[in-house]
């Protein structure tokens, strides 16, 4: 299941309108995933601290690093009309 998943993934990022309606979506769940995963290792903290860093260093983190990956195939998207994605994706991919 997780290999059709991805495989779905991988092929919907060719296609520029799947890939940007993806990214759309995905940057606020990448910033939803971060903390959490922050959060769940921070453990025995000050409360106001482990929040602080699962917000800050695991949301912030993840969604910065989204939004960069999303702006650039979105600069792809307009400057080459969607041809210039694939070459973005592959490297990406890899």
């Amino acid at each position: 299941m997780l290999w059709v998943a991805t495989l779905i993934e991988i092929v919907a990022y060719y296609i520029p309108i799947i890939d940007n309606l993806l990214d759309t979506i995905a940057i606020p769940l990448a910033g939803i995933a971060g903390t959490l995963v922050m959060a769940t290792t921070v453990v025995g903290l000050n409360p106001f601290i482990s929040c602080t860093l699962a917000i800050i260093a695991g949301g912030g983190t993840a969604a910065a690093i989204k939004t960069a990956s999303s702006s650039t195939r979105l600069v792809s998207t307009t400057t080459t009309p969607g041809a210039g994605n694939f070459l973005i994706t592959f490297l990406e991919t890899l």
